[in-house]
């Protein structure tokens, strides 16, 4: 039986992916994931101011350039000034910033800010493997007001209750997660 899944108003509390994923690993070893939350791309002059979601500690600007010149600054820091081709990484910022991105370049450019996630790595639980557990359905995120991704699986487990299994999950930081299970076609 598949199963059509719904999100509203999702939660970004990380997420997993499939087991040896790099997203896995890094969980596994403390290190920090990077998701992009804002990404802009042109030609030519750019100015844009933008607040970062609640929750977000630590992010960073990346950008790159093809040809021409390139001069990204973020408030007063320059982070990018020169000759294209170029790429580049801001250092680790803290807090929500609400001073405006300007772009001044010559060619085609684009620039993204990532915050850092806090991966979430669960193994399944030893009853989902057991040989009378039963897979009752699957399906994939399907978003309803915000973007998400990832598989989803309902299990019924030996002692007859049901356990969800999000695999692949990846979603904003908002305050809440619902999740809609409905018989699929």
């Amino acid at each position: 039986m598949a199963l059509s899944v719904c999100t509203l108003l999702l939660l970004g509390c990380g997420g997993t992916d499939d087991e040896g994923s790099g997203r896995e690993q890094a969980a596994r070893r403390g290190k920090p994931v990077w998701d992009a939350v804002l990404s802009f791309r042109g030609s030519g002059a750019f100015r844009k101011s933008y607040t970062l979601g609640r929750g977000v500690k630590n992010w960073r600007v990346s950008w790159r350039c093809q040809s021409g010149s390139f001069n990204l600054t973020l408030g007063s820091a320059t982070l990018a000034d020169g000759k294209c081709p170029q790429q580049g990484r801001s250092a680790v910022r803290t807090g929500k910033d609400v001073r405006p991105a300007v772009v001044r370049a010559t060619g085609q450019w684009r620039f993204a800010v990532e915050q850092q996630a806090t991966p979430l790595y669960e193994p399944r639980l030893p009853a989902m493997t057991s040989p009378r557990t039963q897979l009752v359905g699957q399906g994939d995120l399907y978003p309803v007001d915000e973007t998400a991704r990832g598989r989803v699986s309902l299990y019924r487990l030996p002692t007859g209750r049901l356990a969800v299994r999000l695999e692949g999950f990846k979603t904003l930081p908002l305050p809440q997660l619902f999740l809609w299970l409905t018989p699929g076609a």
